[in-house]
C-alpha cells in the first residue's frame, strides 16, 4: 500500500470525483445499515457525471445516464459510448 500512496496516477485516481462519488455511496450504505436492495436514483447516483458531460455537450440526459450505468459511472467510457452511438 506504501507504494501506492506515492504513485501519482493512484492519488490522481482516488481523488476523482468518480471514485470520490462511489466511495461516499458506499459508506452512506454502510453507516446506514441497510442492506436491502434500496436503490439510488440514477440522477442523484451520477450527479457529478452527468453535470461533466453536460459541461463536455452531452445534452441528451437519458441518454448519458444509459452510457453511465453501462460504465458503471466511468465518463470517460461513457463519452466513448456516446460518441460511438452518434449517427445510428
Amino acid at each position: 500500500m506504501r507504494l501506492r500512496a506515492k504513485n501519482p496516477e493512484f492519488l490522481r485516481m482516488l481523488s476523482s470525483p468518480e471514485t470520490m462519488q462511489q466511495m461516499m455511496s458506499l459508506q452512506q450504505s454502510l453507516l446506514s445499515g441497510n442492506r436491502s436492495t434500496t436503490t439510488v436514483p440514477p440522477e442523484e447516483l451520477y450527479a457529478t457525471q452527468l453535470l461533466q458531460l453536460e459541461e463536455m455537450g452531452f445534452f441528451d440526459r437519458a441518454e448519458n445516464i444509459r452510457a453511465l450505468r453501462a460504465t458503471n459511472g466511468n465518463v470517460n467510457a461513457a463519452v466513448e459510448r456516446l460518441l460511438g452511438s452518434i449517427g445510428q
